[in-house]
Formats: structure tokens, sequence, C-alpha cells
């Protein structure tokens, strides 16, 4: 089966040159303080509809060719 990824913390990670920076399927709980989502091709962050309470703080996004910096489909993600 599919597994989770819940209540961790991501100090300053740099995702650079991906389709996607950060996807979070499944999981709930994470903390990311600080880091970079750059130059990713489709998404910099997605949050899935079965994620909740994600909390991105002080993250900076530069995505110019993407189609989103974020698609946030989660539930109370801050």
């Amino acid at each position: 089966g599919i597994g989770n990824s819940s209540n961790n913390s991501f100090y300053d990670i740099k995702m650079e040159g991906l389709p996607f920076g950060i996807n979070i399927f499944m999981g709930d709980q994470n903390i990311f303080y600080t880091g970079t989502p750059e130059s990713c091709t489709k998404y910099g962050v997605m949050v899935t509809r079965e994620s909740r309470y994600n909390a991105f703080i002080g993250s900076a996004f530069e995505n110019d060719f993407s189609i989103a910096d974020v698609l946030d489909d989660g539930i109370h993600t801050t």
C-alpha cells in the first residue's frame, strides 16, 4: 500500500529543478521552516486532499516556468 509521512520538521531545504519541489500525499502535521522550491517545472508545492495541518513558515517560491508555485487541496494548510 501507500504510506504517508507525518509529524516531520524540515529546515531550510532546497528543491531545485524538479517537476514537484514538495509533494505532500496523505501527510499530516509536517512543518517546513524556510527553504525554497525553485525552478520546478510543474508545482513548487503540491498538497493533496488527504493531507491535513501542514505548515510552511518563511518559504520562498521562484518557479517562473511552472504551472503554479502552490497547489493546495489539503485541509488547514498554513
